[in-house]
C-alpha cells in the first residue's frame, strides 16, 4: 500500500508542477510608474519547433500581468508596447529574478520592423479581441507580421 501511495503523491507533485504561473511588472523607462493596459505578447523559444508557444496579455493598472508560460523554462522574448510607447524586446533568461521589471521606452532601439506570431488553435484561447487589438497596434507601429502556424 506504501509505494501506491508514493506514486499517487509524487504523480500529485508533478501535475501540479506544471500549473504555475509567472509574474512581469512593466513600468516607464524615464518615469519609472507602472504601465497599465499594455500588450504583453510572450514567445517561447524551445528546442523542439512544435512545442513553442506564444500568448498575448494585457497588464492591470499597477503595471503587473500573470502569464502562463514559466520564464524559468529558458528562453523566451517579451514583447511590451501600448499606444503611445514603440513595441519593446526583451530578450533575456528570466530565471534569477522572481518577478521580472521590464522598463519600455516610448522611442525603442532597435525599432521593431519585422513581428514573428503563432496562430494556432489552442493559443490565445478567448483572446481574439485582445490580439486583434495587437496586431492593429503593430499596423500603427508599421510592423511586418510573419505568421508561423
Amino acid at each position: 500500500m506504501r509505494p501506491v501511495c508514493n506514486i499517487l503523491l509524487f504523480s500529485l507533485i508533478f501535475a501540479l508542477s506544471g500549473c504555475a504561473y509567472s509574474r512581469l511588472a512593466v513600468y516607464d523607462f524615464t518615469t519609472r510608474e507602472p504601465v497599465a493596459n499594455a500588450f504583453v505578447y510572450v514567445y517561447e523559444h524551445k528546442m523542439f519547433y512544435p512545442f513553442n508557444g506564444a500568448s498575448i496579455y494585457l497588464t492591470d493598472e499597477r503595471g503587473n500581468v500573470d502569464i502562463s508560460e514559466s520564464l524559468k523554462d529558458g528562453q523566451v522574448s517579451v514583447f511590451v508596447g501600448k499606444d503611445g510607447y514603440d513595441l519593446n524586446l526583451f530578450t533575456r533568461n528570466f530565471e534569477r529574478q522572481e518577478t521580472p521589471q521590464l522598463f519600455i521606452k516610448k522611442t525603442a532601439t532597435p525599432k521593431i520592423k519585422e513581428l514573428h506570431v503563432r496562430k494556432s488553435p489552442t493559443a490565445n484561447g478567448g483572446k481574439n479581441d485582445l490580439l486583434d487589438n495587437f496586431y492593429e497596434y503593430c499596423a500603427k507601429q508599421k510592423m511586418e507580421l510573419k505568421c508561423k502556424y
